[in-house]
């Protein structure tokens, strides 16, 4: 019971969007196998968190969108939703894109999710983990 109680207090997580912070862990960790990655962030015009989130987006991007690290170039895509079309909510239905903002990294054929608060620290240390051989 102690040792429950010990994961659920050090890896439990809020489904908040800014509940938590960003720590990297050896899920994910991995060699790249792509040249290339695609960083996605899924917003909605209307939603408070997005618009928090675009500050430090944008401050990442400007510092990382056609950038070479550790040999994978880094490219960002902003996907604002805010067309209510039966196309636009296929498109987030397909993706399972149920809360804003996502932002996710598709390198090759894996993708991983970001969750952690969105900040410019946090996008950095993120993206980093995700490109580095050291893992």
């Amino acid at each position: 019971a102690i040792i429950g109680v010990y994961i659920y207090k050090t890896y439990h997580t809020t489904t908040h969007p800014f509940g938590y912070n960003y720590n990297p862990n050896e899920e994910h960790g991995h060699s790249p196998t792509s040249t290339k990655a695609t960083i996605t962030m899924f917003s909605q015009p209307w939603c408070p968190y997005s618009k928090a989130a675009l500050e430090p987006w944008n401050q990442v991007k400007e510092k990382y969108h056609n950038q070479t690290l550790n040999g994978v170039s880094i490219q960002f895509l902003l996907f604002d939703g805010g067309e209510n079309t039966a196309e636009t909510d296929a498109f987030l239905d397909k993706n399972q894109i149920t809360e804003f903002p996502t932002i996710r990294m598709t390198m090759g054929e894996k993708t991983m999710q970001f969750d952690g608060q969105v900040t410019t620290e946090n996008l950095e240390s993120f993206i980093k983990h995700m490109v580095t051989s050291d893992n």
